[in-house]
């Protein structure tokens, strides 16, 4: 007879973890994104940052199940406009699965509101906690602003 716990690990043994690569110009290389990450399934697919609309990430909200966790190497990787952003952790984060950022070390949970709360309370911790060392960060960038004497 089968307990509880037999059927919780079994359940965890059955998750997933998926990556989510993206480019918007065919010329990019998506090996440069979650390199040394050990990933069950990947999908990739060149199409822009600015739009809900992409057959790949559509194809991979039907393959994600409870439980199963995405990875994705950045922010700017899922989305370029905050609207777009929050409307596609939505999708992922309501199907009961974890969403991950690499390169923010960034872990979004729950439903579309525990998911927005989180990732306002990690740019408000990333902008004011830290707000010397993102300005720093932005500069060596080259995406900075320059001061001169």
């Amino acid at each position: 007879m089968r307990n509880l716990s037999d059927s919780i690990n079994e359940e965890k043994q059955m998750s997933k973890t998926i990556g989510y690569k993206r480019h918007s110009m065919r010329e990019d290389r998506f090996e440069q994104q979650l390199q040394d990450v050990e990933l069950d399934e990947v999908f990739e697919e060149v199409a822009s940052g600015t739009t809900t609309d992409r057959a790949v990430f559509q194809q991979m909200l039907e393959f994600i199940k409870e439980g199963d966790t995405v990875i994705i190497h950045n922010l700017a990787r899922l989305a370029r406009v905050r609207s777009v952003l929050y409307a596609l952790i939505g999708m992922i984060t309501e199907r009961g699965v974890t969403l991950k950022f690499k390169a923010e070390e960034l872990t979004l949970t729950g439903d579309m509101e525990d998911a927005a709360s989180q990732l306002d309370e990690w740019q408000a911790q990333k902008f004011f906690g830290n707000g010397l060392g993102l300005l720093r960060e932005t500069i060596k960038s080259g995406h900075g602003w320059r001061i001169y004497k």
